[in-house]
């Protein structure tokens, strides 16, 4: 359950961080997008949580398998999420919502593979080796 709250987190906390150097900077922001951008990333990023979340495998093959789909339900999730906000007139298909949507895409889905890493090396018993 902790894993679906690191996802919105780690998300809009680069958001913010992005919006205030931005701003400090003497860039215009506009907040909407930016909001936008985030949840849509925010929310692909749980959807391609929810294969790993309840596929509840224990073997490594199966967790790798559902790790790829929640990586291909990321993608599919960011688009769908995406189109539906310019198809509703939330935000305009312009440049700096795409630079924001791109920028929260790879955030969420570099914290997604972080996050099946993990359970990918949980489940397969794979040790970290020291070095000394």
């Amino acid at each position: 359950m902790k894993t679906l709250f690191i996802m919105p987190l780690v998300v809009a906390t680069f958001f913010a961080a992005a919006a205030v150097i931005l701003a400090v900077c003497g860039v215009r922001v506009l907040l909407g997008e930016a909001l936008t951008a985030g949840t849509i990333s925010a929310g692909a990023g749980i959807l391609g949580l929810v294969p790993i979340l309840a596929g509840r495998q224990r073997d490594p093959v199966g967790v790798i398998q559902l790790a790829l789909v929640g990586t291909v339900l990321h993608l599919a999730g960011a688009i769908g999420f995406a189109g539906a906000a310019i198809a509703m007139h939330v935000v305009a298909g312009r440049l700096p919502f795409v630079g924001w949507l791109f920028a929260g895409y790879w955030v969420s889905l570099i914290t997604l593979i972080w996050e099946l890493r993990r359970r990918i090396v949980t489940t397969s018993g794979v040790a970290k080796v020291q070095q000394s």
